[in-house]
């Protein structure tokens, strides 16, 4: 199951910037000497993937300036992201004691405390950030609509999904309140990554999201919702595929077919990559593509860039996923947008006009489930691509000594929200899977089976369709 998208954005501006009477190193490589070059290192070496070495650059960063609050929020959020969360929790607290009086620094705390499904705490360090900045909207939305990763019951589920609908109705009841301060929504991080993974119909609650949300981006960037005008359709399709997760990982791995298959006599392909370093995969969709471009920013800055390639055509494989897709899906970047099923629920965005699923995943009546257009691909919907002659743990642990065989269960047929792909585990006490799943073997054939029957024709027509 992929992690939650986190608040993990570092504030570039503050760690560029360095502070007063300190010279700016002159290259990335220059050895570090303040606590600023340590925190500046830190950061680069995250965002490389070099974890460990980014919680050490920061631990000596919080040495020389044991006062930062700054610092010891990084820091934090590091060791968070290692799971190492007792001295995350140190770390986070040491930071809110040092500016109790900023928000940010107590909702950091409360998403490392969801993490460990500690959900009273959570709630609890939610509203010591809005004690702190009433005004906070971040904080209002986060307090609001907090889920926790993991249900004792079936009980508590319904319990939870009550307390959701009930902070969703407070913010829209004040939305006058946030519309005298609109932009404040530029900042917000929320994608209601859990709330699918409940198992209900989602649509209302996604789209009563979205709608909030939009209401106060069309007060705050106007620009940024206007309708775009299609282009002739003379010239090729200019379809553009956006995310942070086009790198490798499930989404990269997943997508990549309709990014490199479709027919360049008929389409014009872009990747848009957003606050994600490239790695390895990445270069290789951009090498792939006809356009590439890796933006960074603001989500306002992000979004005009976006819409000033002048797309016929924007794909988002995973809305969901990161912080701050649910606001580029409540924008209007390009004449026609759709979403894929990254993140397999609605978007319940009025700006998204389409949703590409996969048959095999979809119950009777899915459309009801959705406020875009459904469109069913047969198969996975994709060619994926399984990585071959790997030695790694995660190829050894699909090798199996016999057969796969198809379960009678079915068990590959999930619905969306129940995805094998993304949400199933193990139960411990039988070893074979929860729900509607089985064994790894019947999932691994199951997943062959339908990769191959699926062609990148039929993503290809789904979006001149769409188009």
């Amino acid at each position: 199951m992929p992690s939650k998208p986190t608040g993990m954005r570092t504030d570039e501006a503050a760690l560029t910037a360095a502070p007063a009477g300190e010279p700016v190193p002159n290259a990335e490589n220059a050895p570090p000497r303040s606590a600023h070059d340590w925190a500046l290192a830190g950061h680069r070496e995250r965002r490389s993937g070099q974890l460990g070495q980014a919680i050490v650059s920061l631990t000596r960063a919080t040495e020389l300036e044991p006062a930062s609050a700054f610092h010891w929020t990084q820091l934090g959020r590091l060791l968070a992201a290692a799971q190492r969360y007792d001295a995350a929790e140190a770390a986070l607290t040491r930071a809110c004691s040092l500016e109790p009086w900023q928000p940010a620094l107590h909702l950091a705390l409360a998403e490392m405390l969801a993490q460990q499904n500690r959900m009273g705490d959570a709630i609890e360090a939610c509203r010591r950030a809005i004690a702190a900045d009433p005004d906070s909207i971040q904080a209002a939305i986060s307090e609001a609509l907090m889920l926790p990763p993991i249900y004792s019951s079936a009980n508590d589920v319904v319990q939870w999904r009550n307390r959701f609908a009930e902070g969703l109705e407070r913010l829209q009841a004040g939305s006058q309140r946030w519309l005298a301060r609109p932009n404040g929504v530029l900042g917000v991080e929320t994608t209601n990554f859990y709330l699918p993974y409940q198992g209900g119909d989602d649509c209302a609650l996604q789209s009563g999201y979205s709608d909030f949300l939009a209401a106060l981006l069309g007060a705050a960037a106007p620009d940024l919702q206007a309708p775009i005008a299609r282009r002739s359709r003379q010239v090729k399709i200019r379809v553009g595929f956006m995310s942070s997760n086009l790198r490798a990982c499930t989404i990269g791995d997943y997508f990549e077919s309709w990014i490199t298959d479709l027919p360049r006599e008929r389409f014009e392909v872009c990747v848009l990559l957003t606050e994600s370093v490239p790695d390895a995969r990445t270069k290789a969709l951009a090498s792939a593509s006809d356009e590439f471009a890796a933006l960074s920013g603001n989500v306002d800055e992000v979004a005009r860039a976006v819409k000033s390639r002048r797309l016929d055509v924007l794909v988002f494989p995973d809305v969901g996923m990161a912080i701050w897709s649910s606001l580029f899906a409540a924008m209007r970047l390009a004449p026609v947008q759709c979403a894929a099923w990254g993140h397999p629920v609605t978007t319940g965005s009025r700006f998204i006009d389409h949703f590409f699923s996969c048959a095999d995943m979809e119950p009777p009546g899915a459309a009801a489930s959705y406020r875009e257009a459904l469109t069913l691909l047969p198969g996975l919907g994709t060619r994926y691509r399984p990585t071959r002659g790997s030695t790694s743990a995660r190829t050894r642990s699909t090798r199996f000594t016999r057969r796969p065989t198809r379960c009678s269960s079915n068990c590959w047929r999930a619905t969306r929200r129940r995805c094998w792909c993304f949400s199933r585990r193990p139960r411990r006490d039988s070893g074979r899977y929860s729900s509607t799943a089985c064994s790894a073997e019947c999932r691994l054939a199951a997943w062959r089976r339908a990769s191959k029957s699926s062609s990148c024709p039929t993503s290809a027509a789904a979006i001149s369709g769409a188009s």
